[in-house]
């Protein structure tokens, strides 16, 4: 293949006339020259290769006497850019090679010159150079350039995080909405690993996650997880990605869109905490502790533990609530709320059921012989810590509690029967004079009165 060099020296051995260089550059794809600087400020193209006639529409003898119709054709927005280069490398009599457009018959052409300047004994600059036609590369790079904007303004207008990892996990680039949405510039962010910005608990998801991706090959979607603000707070976020590979299969990179879930997180655990807790008191309702309680004892049957359910119900509640009014009594629910959690241990479940109904279970309880001892002896902290006096409002009210307990697997083995017997007992503790106690008996083991 003729490289540039190769012409170039061609065209400085003076034993060559022109018929013979059209000859060795007939078929070369482009235009091949020499251009002469006269010291009186004229340019002369002493050699045009014939394609000058295809390209440019000039027939090439006519430019050995003048070569500024062929010099005219250059771009207008292009000549000066061509004038000044050409002009540093006659100061300087290095390479020259230049970019640049030209218009024949309204049409425009791109070309990628190159030349070396040689001074001659006369004073004059010769360039010896050729260029080609390059106008599809340039209207491919055009269409590159126009892709990459449409895709940068797309990925930076994107109301979604866009990013990539590198293999090792660190981010290689974040999109606009990542400083928007989470704080950090972009610097804080670039190559740092993601587990700086995953919340600890989610890590090992997210690890999961991304083996995931190199395993099968192929995008992955749905995972959540939260991340950290730059202010210390925690957002969730929902994010898709694909693997990134190169010719040998290998993945190179991870590309990825996070979508900020957090308002809809917020939204669910509201929705979930409506079902399953009680909003006055926030303690569980009746459907999840009941559904704990199960949990519970399922534990219990694997290792040999017990359960203490009580069935709590205020005394004298309904005349506070009558005389004060519901807002008052609403007042009053929450501090027992607060005084049950205060009188448990840590592992213990406590909810409300009903207007004035609570319910206890105490759990991981390991040995049989003590477990009744350990629920009366709860039930007594609950009885006094209820008899204390609420001051609401600037008024003082006086309540007590009556208590029912029942025993896991002593009494019952499941739960509903669990309930019943431990409800039962609590209609003892009222009907046996309120404010105490009462462990469930069968009939079998009640002493008569």
């Amino acid at each position: 293949m003729t490289d540039r060099k190769s012409i170039t020296t061609i065209l400085q051995d003076k034993e060559y006339e022109n018929d013979h260089l059209d000859a060795i550059f007939r078929h070369f794809p482009g235009f091949v020259y020499q251009l002469r600087q006269h010291p009186d400020g004229r340019l002369t193209y002493p050699y045009a290769s014939s394609s000058a006639h295809v390209l440019f529409g000039i027939n090439p003898e006519s430019l050995r006497d003048d070569g500024m119709p062929l010099l005219k054709l250059i771009h207008p927005n292009d000549y000066d850019r061509i004038m000044e280069s050409t002009a540093r490398s006659v100061e300087t009599m290095c390479e020259w090679h230049e970019e640049y457009r030209m218009v024949v018959a309204g049409k425009t052409i791109w070309l990628a010159a190159y030349d070396i300047p040689a001074r001659m004994s006369d004073g004059s600059i010769l360039f010896n150079g050729y260029a080609t036609v390059i106008t599809e590369r340039k209207i491919l790079e055009a269409r590159l350039a126009e892709s990459e904007r449409t895709f940068r303004a797309l990925v930076e207008s994107a109301n979604d995080v866009i990013y990539t990892l590198n293999p090792d996990g660190a981010f290689t680039y974040i999109s606009p909405m990542w400083t928007e949405q989470l704080g950090h510039q972009r610097h804080e962010v670039i190559g740092r690993p993601f587990t700086q910005f995953v919340h600890p608990d989610d890590l090992e998801t997210c690890f999961s996650f991304l083996q995931e991706i190199v395993t099968l090959g192929k995008k992955r979607a749905g995972i959540e997880y939260r991340i950290l603000h730059k202010n210390g707070s925690v957002q969730w976020h929902m994010s898709n990605a694909s693997p990134i590979f190169d010719d040998d299969g290998v993945v190179i990179k991870y590309m990825g869109i996070a979508r900020d879930i957090t308002e809809s997180k917020h939204l669910q655990h509201k929705m979930e905490k409506r079902a399953n807790f009680d909003l006055l008191t926030e303690l569980p309702n009746r459907q999840l502790f009941f559904s704990k309680l199960e949990s519970l004892i399922g534990k219990c049957v694997l290792g040999q533990l017990q359960v203490a359910l009580m069935f709590i119900d205020l005394d004298y509640f309904k005349p506070v609530n009558d005389k004060f009014g519901h807002a008052v009594g609403d007042l009053v629910l929450q501090e027992v709320a607060l005084r049950l959690r205060r009188s448990l241990r840590e592992g213990d479940l406590v909810g409300r059921i009903g207007g004035d109904e609570f319910v206890v279970a105490l759990a991981d309880l390991k040995t049989p012989e003590n477990t009744p001892a350990i629920a009366q002896a709860t039930a007594e902290r609950i009885l006094t810590a209820i008899a204390e006096p609420f001051a609401i409002e600037g008024n003082t009210h006086h309540i007590s509690c009556s208590i029912g307990i029942a025993l896991y697997p002593e009494h019952a083995e499941n739960a509903v029967a669990l309930a019943r017997l431990a409800d039962e007992a609590m209609y003892t503790a009222k009907s046996n004079g309120r404010g105490r106690f009462e462990l469930y008996q069968s009939v079998a083991s009640r002493v008569p009165l």
